[in-house]
Order: structure tokens, then sequence, then C-alpha cells
């Protein structure tokens, strides 16, 4: 589920904003699209069968352009004037949403506008909007409380790597120290043999001597 802020074309050169909230249903083979103005909700649900025909692309497609547009942050959001984005004009006593491209032809030097698609939404009756907004508060704090447990997950993992982390230093650092330990240990044993088959040296040689001084 999500709930996006559009900018809109409403005639005579004014622009306002509405709020679209879209997201899957049927199996994921359509879309559920909501208009909220105000207190006023219109809807639709937009299948492949509803992509216009001279579109040149399959109604899978025409899905998910739709989907990108109402789900995702788009030029649609910020600024309706955008360049190969899409304008919304809202037509509020037909109900009707038109989308429509902006094509930049550098070569023409100018922009053509190209019609997308018009979606026909039927406006929620006053008798089933507090159903609605009933719903809506209760998807917004599940999504909310979704959230918050996702953070949660992610903090709890960061911590449990920072952990294993530390931990891996800590068993590198004790390896490390237990090689150098044994290294001088090994050091140490094979200096203290060399000074003792050192001395030992010594005391032949000066056993030596004193045999043969004896002889002389």
């Amino acid at each position: 589920m999500s709930v996006v802020k559009v900018t809109v074309d409403l005639g005579s050169n004014l622009d306002g904003s509405l709020f679209v909230r879209c997201f899957r249903v049927n199996n994921n083979t359509a879309l559920q699209i909501d208009l909220i103005d105000g207190t006023l909700v219109w809807c639709i649900t937009v299948d492949e069968s509803h992509k216009p025909p001279a579109l040149d692309i399959s109604g899978m497609r025409y899905l998910h352009i739709l989907e990108s547009i109402f789900t995702v942050s788009s030029s649609i959001s910020n600024d309706p004037k955008t360049n190969s984005g899409y304008l919304l004009h809202w037509n509020r006593s037909n109900s009707v949403l038109t989308l429509s491209q902006e094509v930049d032809y550098y070569d023409r030097k100018k922009l053509i506008t190209t019609k997308f698609t018009a979606l026909h939404l039927t406006p929620v009756s006053a008798k089933e909007l507090n159903s609605y907004w009933n719903i809506l508060l209760k998807e917004i704090v599940s999504h909310q409380l979704e959230s918050k447990r996702e953070r949660e997950e992610l903090e709890h993992v960061a911590e449990e790597r920072k952990r294993v982390m530390l931990a891996k230093d800590e068993t590198v650092k004790a390896a490390l120290d237990a090689k150098a330990k044994l290294e001088n240990h090994v050091f140490n044993a094979f200096i203290n043999l060399l000074n003792a088959k050192k001395e030992r040296i010594a005391q032949l040689e000066s056993d030596s001597y004193k045999v043969r001084s004896k002889s002389s």
C-alpha cells in the first residue's frame, strides 16, 4: 500500500495537490487506485484491459507504469512540467484523471504532449466514506508498525553484525597474541639452547687446553 502526494492540473491554469493510494489486487493482476481530495475519495480498479489500444505496450507494462507513477517519487509529485514526465489533469466534475506525457523532440526544439491514458473513477458515497477512512487509518497504523518492526530488525542485525565483528576482532587478536607468545617462547628456547651450546663448547675448549698444558 502506498499513498503519494501528486500535483494535478485543475484547468484554467490552476494546479492543485491530491493524494493517490495505489496497491495491487486480484492476485496482483490489477491495480486499485484511490484518489483522495480532502475528505472525498474516488476509486478505480485497473487491469490490463484498460490499456488504450493506441498504446504500443503490453497490458502488463501499462500496469507497471501506472504503479511506478503512484508508488514512488517521480516528476509528478515534484514538478508537473518536467520534460518527459507524466502530467496529471483532474476533471472533478466528470471524475476523470488524465495522464499525459511530454516528449522532448530536440531536433524540432519543442515539446509535444501525448495522452497516455484516462482513468474514469467512481466516487465513494458518503455512506461508505466512514468505512473507507477507518480501513485506511488501520492500514496506515499497520504500515507504521510494520515499518517500525523492520527498522528494529535492521538495527538488531546491525548490532549483531557489530558484535560478531568485535568478537571476530577479539578472536583474531587473541590468536595473534598466542602466536606471538609461542614465537617468543620458541625464540627464547632457541637462544637458551644456543647459549648453552656456546658455554659447552667454551668449557670443552677450556678442558682441552688444560689437558694439553699438563701434557707439555
